[in-house]
């Protein structure tokens, strides 16, 4: 893949949203193109601070939405990455950014 493809997918998945998932398999797009033999010049697009980055900053998020607590609760509504749940209209950042925080509120899926 090259370095416009994927800056390409980036936009289009910026601006459609959907799966969250979709960003991993970018991310593992943009990893394998820095250990490819293309130039130099084609990989800075991705680092410092480039594409590279942001889309390492959304994994990062989701991975921690994908390891909290409220990832295995009932009152999530099965959907891992909503801001909410049945008793917090935004789940606060002690929950949710701790692997295993600490809510009075959970109960096991």
């Amino acid at each position: 893949m090259e370095a416009q493809e994927i800056i390409d997918w980036i936009k289009q998945k910026q601006k459609k949203g959907g799966d969250p998932e979709e960003w991993f398999s970018i991310l593992k797009a943009i990893n394998e193109f820095y250990d490819s033999d293309k130039p130099e010049s084609e990989k800075r697009k991705f680092y410092p601070l480039g594409y590279g980055e942001s889309v390492g900053m959304i994994c990062d998020g989701l991975s921690r939405c994908r390891n909290c607590i409220c990832a295995r609760c009932k009152k999530k509504g099965g959907d891992i990455y909503s801001d909410s749940c049945d008793i917090y209209e935004i789940v606060p950042k002690e929950i949710w950014t701790v692997k295993d925080g600490n809510c009075q509120y959970y109960e096991e899926k």
